[in-house]
């Protein structure tokens, strides 16, 4: 779960299923620094002009998380994975 002001929680996968939705991404990872401050790295699909894909990104997360989160998107060439192998799409550092 992401943990927002006021005690609101999120579901991880809500957020999956609706990055996943965005044309453009390949790979994204979602990291909560505090309650309203979110980075997200993204991997693009080739397609899509980036200040385009971005600004799907903010809009979506804001949609599901609030107006009054600090999203800062970055493009990336990959995302690390955890030593199983496995993309961690979504971690909260709270």
């Amino acid at each position: 779960m992401v943990k927002l002001r006021g005690n609101k929680l999120i579901s991880l996968l809500a957020l999956y299923t609706n990055m996943e939705t965005i044309r453009g991404v390949s790979e994204f990872r979602i990291v909560q620094e505090k309650e309203d401050d979110f980075f997200v790295y993204i991997v693009r699909t080739g397609k899509g002009i980036e200040s385009i894909v971005a600004e799907e990104v903010n809009r979506m997360l804001k949609r599901v998380l609030g107006d009054n989160i600090s999203i800062d998107a970055k493009f990336v060439e990959s995302i690390p994975r955890e030593p199983s192998g496995k993309l961690r799409s979504v971690i909260s550092k709270l």
